[in-house]
């Protein structure tokens, strides 16, 4: 237990030399945003010298006015993948490692790929999905997970250009869709 003192000019100081700054008013939020009850900041919950019993929580105006964590800034101009769900991470991750069991971790990024071969897939793995199978019979993982992976190795594909488009020639397929979309209210 730390005892506060107080030094010639009256000002607080802990047992161990550590000296508070600045004085804080009592009852005011300190820099860090603790309310305490003598006035002074040494910083210990136990403190025998002042009283203090505890911290209190900073008002809610407080914490609006401090200063904003320059990592956070930097942060959250990047792409946040805290959003990526775990309950789909980790059977894709298990899907994952099926594939790189038994062609090789990210073999697409070595070998070109044909986006219609995992188009097809993917299209497979929903249908089968779609239609009541929740999981695929061959790996015993969801066939969700493997339409997402299909996805995903399209994506990571293009991104290194290792993506064979062999997509037919364009056609008006999103014009349809966006022709009859029923309006929302």
């Amino acid at each position: 237990m730390t005892t506060c003192e107080t030094d010639v000019e009256g000002n607080y100081i802990r047992a161990d030399g550590w000296e508070p700054v600045p004085e804080t008013p009592k009852g005011q939020p300190d820099a860090q945003g603790y309310i305490w009850g003598c006035g002074h900041d040494c910083r210990d919950n136990t403190c025998t010298g002042c009283k203090v019993t505890g911290y209190a929580s900073p008002p809610k105006t407080y914490a609006a006015s401090m200063p904003e964590n320059p990592k956070a800034i930097h942060g959250r101009a990047k792409p946040d993948l805290s959003l990526l769900p775990g309950g789909a991470e980790v059977p894709i991750a298990q899907v994952f490692a099926l594939g790189r069991d038994k062609y090789g971790p990210f073999n697409w990024r070595k070998d070109p790929v044909e986006a219609a071969t995992y188009v097809a897939a993917a299209r497979r793995h929903l249908a089968m999905w779609f239609d009541g199978e929740d999981i695929d019979e061959e790996s015993g993982q969801p066939h969700l997970a493997h339409a997402a992976c299909c996805m995903m190795i399209l994506l990571d594909a293009m991104s290194v250009g290792k993506l064979i488009d062999n997509r037919p020639h364009k056609a008006n397929t999103a014009d349809l869709i966006r022709a009859h979309t029923k309006p929302t209210a």
